[in-house]
């Protein structure tokens, strides 16, 4: 289950020293938009957060997230317009069927070797007018950045919802939300290494 983070008229905490921080919402569509928050921490890594929010009071259960948390697309581009490419396998975006059936619907895996797959993949707890994360990303894991600089993020979500007769999920997408942001190099990242207790 994914739950509501924190208000929408409220800030990230704070994690010690200065943050870069961002915020964007995409337009509304059947009571639904998407929104992109993002701060840089300390080790000058930069966290990218995906929202999910709605006006409508009776959208509490019956949304879910897509297999993997895809997004239907993901683009992060310079000052020029050079789209970036990801780092392999580390995608954001992939193919998002329109419909899949309640039997093919990705499932939570199995807690006992002959228990059976579990509850539904990503179901979504929304509130009216909150933000719900829907997924937390560190940028640096998902692309190499070469120069330090301005980049502009630009994401579309995709939700599923299940059908009246609970035998399917229709896809629902989202208006697409565009973002500024300042990325470090990937090279300048700090790297925090683990404690090793000293030797006797």
């Amino acid at each position: 289950m994914i739950g509501t983070l924190f208000a929408a008229d409220s800030n990230p905490p704070k994690i010690g020293g200065p943050l870069t921080y961002g915020e964007a919402w995409g337009a509304v569509t059947n009571e639904f938009s998407a929104g992109i928050r993002w701060w840089t921490m300390p080790t000058k890594d930069e966290v990218l957060n995906i929202y999910i929010k709605t006006s409508n009071t009776n959208a509490e259960w019956g949304y879910f997230v897509p297999a993997d948390y895809k997004l239907a697309k993901a683009e992060l581009r310079d000052t020029n317009g050079v789209l970036l490419i990801p780092i392999k396998g580390k995608e954001l975006d992939g193919e998002l069927p329109e419909m899949i059936l309640y039997k093919d619907f990705p499932r939570l895996p199995a807690k006992h070797a002959h228990q059976p797959p579990g509850q539904l993949f990503g179901s979504l707890l929304l509130r009216p007018n909150e933000p719900t994360l829907f997924w937390e990303h560190f940028m640096h894991d998902i692309y190499h950045i070469e120069k330090d600089g301005e980049y502009t993020l630009t994401i579309c979500v995709s939700l599923y919802h299940m059908t009246d007769d609970q035998k399917a999920f229709t896809r629902m997408d989202l208006p697409s939300v565009s973002i500024p942001m300042h990325l470090g190099a990937s090279d300048n990242m700090i790297v925090i290494k683990p404690y090793t207790p000293p030797q006797k």
